[in-house]
Formats: structure tokens, C-alpha cells, sequence
């Protein structure tokens, strides 16, 4: 079972019993293309990354990817569109 939140997971630990193995994936970066296919599909979630002001792009992308992804927020970075 993947669960999204807390609250999930709690009802998969009551449904699998309190000896269930528990993973966390910090991103879709960490998983293979085979851990990944779950995610994908009628299920899939997606959460929108929202910018109000240039001022917030550092800690969002610090909040979202950490700070050790320097190629990463570079890429984002030289590729950002901002609509200020």
C-alpha cells in the first residue's frame, strides 16, 4: 500500500497489523521506473508547486528537493519561467 499522508498510513498499519514494513520515499527521484509504475495512472496525484513571488523560488526548491541537488535546482533554475 502507498499512503500520502499520516492519516493513510495509519489506516494501512491498522489494516496490515502493527508488524507492517514501512518505507518512506522522500521523491519519485529515490524509487525505480518498476517502484514507480504504481504512481501513475486513474490513482495518481499530483500536487501543483506554486510560486507567489521570485523572492520564494530558494526555500520552495530547498523545501521540495533539499539542498544537496545542485544539478537539479540549476536545471530548474536556467529553465524557470516567471510571470511576475
Amino acid at each position: 500500500l502507498y499512503c500520502f499522508s499520516d492519516r493513510e498510513r495509519d489506516s494501512a498499519i491498522t489494516t496490515l497489523g502493527e508488524k507492517a514494513e514501512i518505507t518512506r520515499i522522500k521523491g519519485l527521484g529515490e524509487i525505480s521506473p518498476k517502484e514507480c509504475k504504481p504512481f501513475r495512472g486513474e490513482k495518481m496525484r499530483l500536487q501543483p508547486v506554486r510560486v507567489d513571488a521570485f523572492s520564494d523560488i530558494k526555500p520552495t526548491l530547498e523545501f521540495y528537493m533539499g539542498k544537496n541537488t545542485p544539478k537539479r535546482k540549476q536545471f530548474i533554475m536556467d529553465n524557470l519561467q516567471y510571470d511576475g
